[in-house]
């Protein structure tokens, strides 16, 4: 993370929280007000969510995936939360291992360094994506409006993500992880240790954010620093139950139990199919930077 950068302190205004009637939050921000004396009875309402106060926080290092083509914007957008939370440096900053993989394990390291590839080219990761709710007036019936990838992008994306998400995948992050782990321990160059602190720190980072969205530990990370307990809630699902739950009740697999969408009021179903893709976009990020890691350690 750059040295010493904290975000600028809030001077004015007031966090609040858009909530459904069960307590769940759909959005938290901080927001100001403005008046037109033109139209005395207009009120003009801005809000930031968490996520902005991260907007001018410089990035140590390139974000990994963008040579793929992807939107720098995009790109910047998730790294610096990552920088910011899991405090990571360059991924392709890194000794290339002293001990070689058995070759399945490298087989499986080469197939995971490819699926993440793609995944940097994919255009839902460049893609924006959004819910939007407006309501002519109170007590009018709202009206919902969504900014979604189509279901073949989707669908396709989540295959691909599986391939490096699943622990049961052969060239999943966790097997190829651990792979890693064993040939950095059975190294003894001068640069072992080092090598081996940055693979156990990615793969912590992974771990946690199948835990908790990037945006729920930046928030966290909000609170417990600047003590902004405004930020202070916990997300009705983690990003691992999220992946689940699209993977086999929508996108890759289908039963009748599994449906997301069975018995969901339709606002509902459609904001937990923007989380997910928010979770699966995270994911997908962080596991790109992982392909950069391992690229790194096998380089000759």
């Amino acid at each position: 993370m750059p040295e010493r950068w904290r975000p600028a302190p809030i001077t004015e205004g007031q966090v609040i929280r858009a909530e459904g009637p069960d307590g769940r939050v759909f959005w938290c921000g901080q927001v100001a007000f403005s008046w037109d004396p033109s139209l005395p009875n207009a009120v003009s309402v801005t809000g930031r969510s968490p996520l902005s106060f991260l907007k001018e926080m410089p990035l140590p290092f390139d974000p990994p995936g963008l040579d793929a083509g992807g939107d720098p914007a995009a790109f910047a957008h998730w790294w610096r939360q990552f920088v910011y939370v899991f405090e990571l440096d360059d991924p392709r900053n890194v000794t290339p291992l002293t001990k070689q993989l058995a070759l399945a394990d490298a087989t499986n390291a080469q197939r995971l360094v490819e699926v993440t590839e793609r995944l940097a080219a994919s255009s839902l990761l460049s893609s924006s994506t959004g819910v939007t709710v407006h309501q002519e007036h109170p007590g009018s019936e709202p009206v919902t409006t969504v900014d979604f990838p189509t279901f073949e992008i989707q669908a396709g994306f989540a295959v691909t993500l599986r391939q490096c998400d699943d622990p049961d995948e052969p060239a999943s992050f966790s097997k190829v992880k651990n792979a890693l782990a064993l040939a950095c321990k059975g190294s003894d160059d001068p640069a072992a240790e080092v090598r081996s602190a940055k693979v156990e720190a990615w793969g912590n980072a992974v771990k946690r954010l199948h835990q908790r969205s990037a945006e729920q530990l930046v928030r966290d990370r909000f609170v417990a620093a600047e003590g902004w307990r405004g930020f202070d809630f916990q997300e009705a699902y983690s990003p691992r139950q999220l992946v689940k739950m699209f993977n086999y009740g929508e996108l890759i697999h289908w039963s009748a139990k599994s449906d997301v969408r069975s018995d969901t009021p339709e606002f509902l179903a459609l904001w937990q199919q923007y989380e997910f893709l928010v979770a699966a976009a995270g994911l997908a990020h962080l596991y790109v930077g992982v392909g950069e890691l391992v690229r790194a350690l096998l380089a000759q």
